[in-house]
């Protein structure tokens, strides 16, 4: 009956430490937390797939609107699907955000192409549907302006 005790008593000992182990690694380990970390360049300045549009680029935009809109603010960003292919984000004074695909370099845009709603109810240009929401960033872009 001796050993029995013992055993019993071995048993509460060693489940008391494994109990105290685990909180103690609990307290210690990192907790499974989402950290947002910024991807830093050489220089310290954020990464953005967003640029500037060109003047030619909002003219081209501006050329194709049926109606009178003033342009609040606007970005690009260039496409990773399409070569020389640019998405530009405008949103109007009426807070509505108009994205077209625009070929060619910046400088000198090609062929314009209404990409969402908004680009297309407002503008004379094509509908184009045929691209990667996700890899050409149209989504980083709509989501830009909320």
């Amino acid at each position: 009956m001796n050993n029995f005790f013992k055993i019993i008593f071995g048993v509460g000992i060693f489940i008391i430490v494994l109990m105290l182990v685990g909180l103690l690694m609990e307290e210690t380990s990192p907790k499974n937390e989402v950290k947002k970390e910024k991807v830093e360049k050489p220089n310290n300045k954020s990464i953005s797939r967003f640029e500037k549009p060109s003047k030619n680029q909002l003219n081209i935009i501006k050329f194709g609107l049926s109606t009178k809109l003033n342009i609040k603010r606007s970005v690009c960003t260039k496409s990773n699907s399409f070569e020389n292919v640019y998405f530009v984000g405008v949103e109007f004074d009426n807070d509505l955000v108009g994205v077209w695909m625009i070929s060619g370099q910046k400088t000198d845009p090609g062929m314009t192409f209404s990409v969402n709603s908004i680009s297309q109810e407002y503008s004379n240009y094509p509908i184009r549907d045929k691209y990667d929401k996700y890899e050409d960033g149209y989504l980083e872009l709509v989501r830009h302006f909320d």
